[in-house]
């Protein structure tokens, strides 16, 4: 059995969890990149709940925010990155059962249990508040000019 401790802050201002049995997650020591991957399947698995993600799918979310071009992120950004959220554990990888060449891509509880406390301190932050919408090419990626 885990015995979690409540999120606490760190130094950094940053809410961070510790486990016995998992390291301890902290936030502000990741990338972006990595930050909008978490986010993105945080915001992902609050609609469905029980399902883990393809990349194909968090990639096509990823897409949807101004500062990713259409050809971003880049498979050889994205596998190794996850890799490493999955090695620190942020995330489990999956295979899928019927296709050996796809995965699929969940939160551990810690890293869930650590996006709740940021998500009730950044309630408006795009990426935890809801999957990215899809940007129209015509609107800039939905920025103002």
């Amino acid at each position: 059995m885990t015995d979690t401790t409540p999120p606490t802050t760190s130094q950094s201002n940053q809410p961070t969890t510790t486990t016995t049995s998992e390291p301890q997650l902290r936030f502000d020591n990741l990338s972006g990149f990595q930050r909008d991957i978490l986010r993105t399947l945080y915001a992902l698995q609050a609609t469905h709940p029980q399902a883990s993600e393809p990349a194909t799918s968090i990639r096509e979310h990823l897409r949807a925010y101004p500062h990713y071009t259409d050809d971003e992120p880049s498979s050889s950004r994205f596998y190794p990155t996850t890799l490493r959220l999955n090695d620190r554990g942020w995330i489990h990888i999956q295979p899928d059962l019927e296709d050996a060449r796809r995965r699929h891509y969940h939160l551990t509880k810690t890293a869930t249990t650590l996006l709740d406390a940021i998500t009730s301190a950044e309630p408006n932050h795009p990426n935890t508040s809801q999957p990215a919408p899809h940007a129209d090419p015509d609107t800039n990626g939905g920025d103002p000019q």
